[in-house]
C-alpha cells in the first residue's frame, strides 16, 4: 500500500509517502517513509506540487499507482490550510483515491512518539514516567492566541488520544488547564517559551536543540496516521474533505499564512 501525505498548516510545509504491508492481523508492517520539506521563502502555490512531483520521482511511483492521501486538515494558517487540501483533493479525483483527514494538532502531538524525543525533553525513558506526561501541542494563531489540545500516549504507546477539544485561546488560558509533566510542541509554544515556563504546579518539557524540528508537524506524522485512519475506515471522498479552521475565514489576520 502506498499513500502520500501532504502537511502545510504552518510555514513549515512537508510531504510524506509511506509504503507499508497489511499483517496477517491486518497491523501495518514493513513501514517505510519518504519526507520532503517545502523551500523556505516560496509561496506553498509555487512550491507544493513541486515536491509532490520530485518525491514521486524518488519514489519511483505515479499519482494514479498511490492507493490513498491524506491532508492534514488544521487548524493552521488559512492559506496554507486551503492550498493543502485543494491540492490533495485535485491530485484524489484524478487518480480516483480517497483521502484520510488528519488533525494537524495531532499530527504535532503525534511527533513525542519520535525515538527518545521524551528523554530528550527530560521526561526519563520508563514506561510509567511517560505515561505520565501530558502533551500540549501548540500552533500559533496570532493575536496572542494559540491552536491548542492536550494528548496523553495511548496504553500501547503508538498513537496519541486526545483529552478533550481542540481550541483557539490565549496561551493562559490552556496552561491553567494543564499540571505536571507537560511536553509542548509546536511554534505556539516556542514563541510563547518563557510564559510557559513561569506556569506554575506545572513541569514543562520542551525538546533539546538537536530535535528542533519537532517543534512543527510532519508530513512523515500526517502519513502514519493516515495508515491508522485507513485502517479504522476514516477515508473520505475527495469532495468531503473539509478544513479544520476554528477561526471564521472572515476573522483571519492579514498576511496570515
Amino acid at each position: 500500500m502506498r499513500l502520500l501525505a501532504i502537511e502545510s498548516s504552518t510555514p513549515a510545509a512537508s510531504v510524506s509517502v509511506i509504503e507499508w504491508d497489511d499483517g496477517s492481523d491486518g497491523t501495518p508492517t514493513n513501514e517505510q517513509v519518504r519526507i520532503i520539506r517545502l523551500e523556505s521563502g516560496r509561496p506553498q502555490t509555487e512550491t507544493l506540487l513541486e515536491a509532490v512531483d520530485r518525491l514521486l520521482t524518488e519514489c519511483g511511483c505515479r499519482v494514479r499507482e498511490l492507493d490513498a492521501f491524506a491532508a492534514a486538515v488544521g487548524p493552521g494558517a488559512f492559506i496554507g490550510v486551503r492550498v493543502g487540501l485543494a491540492t490533495v483533493k485535485g491530485l484524489a479525483m484524478g487518480a480516483g483515491k480517497p483521502v484520510v483527514p488528519v488533525s494537524t494538532l495531532e499530527a504535532l502531538a503525534f511527533r513525542a512518539l519520535e525515538p527518545r524525543l521524551l528523554d530528550a525533553a527530560g521526561a526519563g525513558s520508563s514506561s510509567e514516567s511517560t505515561e505520565r506526561v501530558t502533551i500540549c501541542p501548540m500552533i500559533d494563531a496570532r493575536r496572542g492566541e494559540v491552536y491548542a489540545a492536550v494528548y496523553r500516549l495511548d496504553r500501547n504507546r503508538n498513537l496519541v488520544v486526545r483529552m478533550g477539544e481542540e481550541r483557539l485561546v490565549s496561551p493562559e488560558a490552556i496552561l491553567e488547564t494543564l499540571s505536571g509533566p507537560v511536553l509542548f510542541l509546536g511554534d505556539g509554544a516556542r514563541l510563547h517559551r518563557s510564559l510557559i515556563a513561569r506556569q506554575p504546579g506545572m513541569r514543562a518539557l520542551f525538546p533539546s536543540l538537536t530535535a528542533a524540528d519537532t517543534m512543527e508537524p510532519s508530513a512523515a506524522a500526517v502519513a502514519r496516521l493516515a495508515v491508522h485512519g485507513w485502517r479504522e475506515g476514516r477515508a473520505v471522498d475527495p469532495g468531503g474533505l473539509t478544513a479544520v479552521y476554528l477561526r471564521p475565514a472572515v476573522e483571519q489576520p492579514a498576511g496570515h499564512r
